[in-house]
């Protein structure tokens, strides 16, 4: 006769099925083999907070800017409240991101439009108190029709994209019950995007092109600008940029980044300068350099507008030569300095006394000083201590706004050359204070945003042509 205890399976109801289960264990996969990437410029970030600030890699690489950080907003969009995301939705978002930036590079607005998306997809499904783990295509079209409703038919379009992709990350990982296999149903590639490639070679509107040459007006007014601004003005710069423009029809970021050279002329004689097109991403890979032939009814324009540009420029490239060398900011101007800097020892320099003051950045880092035995011009004591800063003070200042990656190569053509900071025909010095001073230390490519800021500025002709 048997005697042990015989062993009775539990009568229980568990809570979570094999299948949930799976999903929470492939959730948790997910967001452990995030948090393991370590990926260039996310070193300060901190995976709890709502707001990432991103100090390096793809992200920062935006035609025309010359960004020291970005930051990412893990919340939902202001026509949903803003509010932050939050819970499993916001650990899902923030393991996405970093995945696909790792596998893709995919750039800073491609970035925040699919958290974008990922957000609208949440706030819909958190309206029924539902999870990711139930999530269907249904939640997915409604998240896709607010889209619709809130923003253009362009930007909509793209959208529509993502949040196929995110339901595409879903299925690939296996975090929800249901399997999506997604694309929303009223997705339709707008007619601003249509190109003529993409319509038949019979199609009548094949034929139709859309204006794209500048009013006669234009021209008479960048003629105007360019006959009558002075050559010392402060401005003058972006005149010769922008009749550098009208001469060659070239988009900007292939001029801006132009190589520093000299109009060649080819075996029969017509005359062309050396250029790297833009327009297609490629990544950090070379890109072939190619022949940009000029007009020649400009070309008497173009030979003194490329003179004058290298002679405002001369200056700036030494500075990024020696930026090169050093692999910092050009801070030969600071041989011989004193050791304690005052503030008249900061007007010599050109340099903004109020850096001393003490809600400066450079009082927060604990580089300002109080001198107890400096007297007043007069040789009065004064009622409060004189404040002062130290050369490594001044160097620290002066680094602020220092961004590395412009040391690294702005082109490499198919023969293997680099193009550094140096080697560009259009260098600015980095501006401040909104663009009333120049710091002479830190030189920079020139951007899109400093135009733009220009052509904001600019006003009447005649009242611009005589201010200096």
């Amino acid at each position: 006769m048997r005697t042990e205890k015989v062993l009775r399976k539990s009568k229980v109801i568990p809570f979570l099925t094999s299948l949930q289960i799976d999903r929470q264990a492939n959730f948790n996969s997910l967001i452990a083999k995030a948090k393991l990437l370590k990926l260039d410029g996310f070193e300060r970030i901190q995976w709890d907070k709502e707001v990432w600030e991103i100090t390096g890699g793809r992200l920062l690489q935006q035609s025309g800017r010359n960004s020291l950080s970005v930051t990412m907003n893990f919340s939902y969009p202001p026509k949903l409240d803003g509010e932050r995301i939050g819970g499993d939705w916001e650990q899902l978002v923030k393991a996405l991101f970093l995945l696909r930036l790792h596998s893709k590079h995919q750039n800073l607005s491609n970035q925040r439009g699919f958290v974008a998306v990922a957000a609208y997809i949440a706030y819909f499904i958190n309206q029924r108190n539902s999870s990711i783990y139930n999530i269907t295509r249904e939640d997915l079209d409604r998240a896709c029709d607010e889209i619709s409703k809130d923003y253009s038919e362009s930007s909509a379009y793209n959208f529509h994209k993502l949040a196929a992709e995110f339901a595409g990350h879903l299925d690939a990982n296996g975090l929800c019950k249901n399997f999506l296999n997604y694309k929303y149903s009223k997705q339709k590639r707008p007619e601003s995007a249509n190109a003529v490639g993409t319509k038949r070679l019979d199609d009548p509107d094949t034929l139709i092109t859309k204006e794209k040459v500048l009013a006669p007006v234009v021209f008479q007014v960048l003629g105007q600008l360019y006959q009558n601004v002075p050559k010392d003005h402060k401005y003058r710069f972006y005149i010769l940029l922008l009749t550098f423009f009208a001469c060659t029809g070239r988009r900007f970021s292939e001029l801006s980044l132009l190589p520093y050279q000299e109009i060649q002329a080819d075996k029969d004689g017509v005359a062309y300068l050396e250029y790297f097109p833009r327009k297609s991403s490629k990544g950090n890979t070379f890109t072939p350099i190619r022949k940009l032939y000029l007009p020649s009814q400009t070309l008497d324009i173009l030979k003194d507008v490329i003179s004058e540009i290298h002679d405002l420029t001369g200056k700036c490239r030494d500075s990024a030569l020696e930026m090169h060398r050093s692999q910092t900011v050009d801070l030969r101007f600071l041989i011989n300095c004193p050791k304690k800097l005052y503030k008249e020892d900061l007007i010599k320099l050109g340099i903004n006394p109020n850096i001393l003051n003490s809600d400066s950045r450079l009082s927060k880092d604990g580089l300002i000083f109080s001198d107890h035995d400096k007297l007043t011009i007069v040789g009065k004591k004064p009622s409060r201590p004189i404040c002062y800063t130290t050369y490594e003070g001044l160097k620290k200042y002066c680094e602020y706004n220092f961004n590395p990656r412009n040391l690294s190569s702005f082109h490499i053509d198919q023969f293997g050359k680099k193009y550094f900071l140096h080697d560009l025909m259009f260098l600015r010095y980095y501006t401040m204070s909104s663009g009333k001073s120049e710091a002479y230390w830190l030189p920079v490519e020139c951007t899109h945003s400093m135009l733009t800021t220009f052509l904001r500025y600019i006003g009447p002709v005649d009242i611009f042509c005589s201010k200096k």
